[in-house]
């Protein structure tokens, strides 16, 4: 692989390592706040839930366009996209989801997760250009 894409390719492939290992971190913790399916609510599940899901949301794309001297919005959205899209492959492939079964649930959830991803991480991306940026002028 070229330097060049190697600048490119590293930070994407790292942002989406969060996202891939965060979305598997929740979904562990509901396996370990609820083995039985007792209906016990654990306060401590409640509150890793809600920041896991917080640093998903935003994480990835905002590490991604930190390390990354491309624009922000862009490498983050693309960030946010292609970890759903390695979520859901990872998911299918591991977890045997049998996808003929449900196709256009998978396809639709795939989308719809694809766009809030992009969103979010896109917009946190920006937040790391902006950050990026102001922090070499404070320099």
């Amino acid at each position: 692989m070229a330097p060049e894409m190697m600048r490119r390719a590293v930070p994407v492939l790292l942002g989406i390592a969060l996202y891939v290992g965060v979305t598997f971190a929740v979904y562990g913790l509901q396996r370990i706040a609820f083995p039985t399916d007792s209906g016990a609510y654990p306060v401590g599940f409640s509150i890793g839930d809600v920041v896991l899901k917080a640093v998903g949301a935003v994480g990835p794309g905002f590490l991604a366009a930190w390390l990354s001297a491309h624009p922000g919005f862009k490498v983050g959205a693309l960030t946010g996209v292609l970890g759903v899209i390695a979520e859901f492959a990872i998911a299918i492939v591991g977890f045997g989801i049998p996808v003929a079964e449900f196709p256009g649930r998978m396809a639709s959830g795939l989308f719809a997760a694809g766009i809030a991803a992009g969103l979010t991480n896109g917009v946190a991306g920006m937040a790391a250009e902006a950050s990026r940026k102001r922090k070499q002028v404070a320099l």
